[in-house]
């Protein structure tokens, strides 16, 4: 078959629906003030012949319209209580600090970064911020680095010092020792003080 190529075609009443060739679909609607468009629904087209089975209007054709926003809300639900539940197990039992911080990285990645910066205050439970500072980073948030560097220094000559001390340097795209935890912590804190934070969900890598 040909393959899709991206199209634009009206709807009526203002709207209009665009495709972007990846069988994505976005409908959009002029603002009646402004005139400008603004987005109203947006769609992934998907092919799943095993959808539905063993259910009674399950639909042959396998093909399928998800709606998007649907979707991402029930992902952030699900890894807020994910991240929520790992986070009360591991008070009780002080236990757990790698599902932790796996269900952290899950969070910030689903768009949850809101639930996990203000855990970045003094005032929060170590483990609360280094959690939250671990799964920040993973998503790429600047806001967590100078807690990756307290956290490179705490880790030094471990195997989990090495690790945060490789993702911070992906992060900043610049070398850092992972062998020498005092020279690749001081090396990210100047990093910061070159790049001052501009917004707390400020983002130094893509997802």
């Amino acid at each position: 078959p040909a393959p899709l190529r991206p199209s634009l075609a009206a709807l009526g009443e203002g709207r209009v629906v665009y495709t972007d060739g990846t069988g994505e679909v976005v409908v959009l609607k002029g603002d009646p003030v402004s005139g400008e468009l603004e987005v109203e629904r947006v769609y992934q087209l998907r092919r799943d012949r095993e959808r539905g089975i063993g259910s009674e209007g399950r639909r042959l054709h396998g093909v399928f319209l998800d709606d998007l926003e649907q979707e991402r809300r029930s992902e952030l639900r699900a890894a807020k209580a994910g991240f929520q539940a790992q986070l009360e197990e591991a008070r009780a039992k002080g236990e757990g600090e790698e599902a932790l911080d796996a269900a952290a990285a899950r969070l910030a990645r689903a768009g949850g970064a809101d639930v996990l910066v203000p855990l970045l205050g003094p005032e929060h439970p170590t483990l609360d911020r280094r959690a939250a500072a671990i799964g920040l980073a993973e998503g790429g948030y600047r806001c967590a680095l100078p807690h990756v560097a307290e956290l490179i220094r705490r880790y030094s000559g471990g195997s989990r010092g090495r690790s945060l001390t490789e993702l911070a340097a992906r992060l900043i795209q610049r070398p850092l020792d992972p062998e020498d935890s005092g020279a690749a912590a001081a090396a990210l804190e100047a990093w910061c003080a070159e790049h001052p934070l501009q917004d707390r969900y400020q983002r130094v890598a893509p997802r």
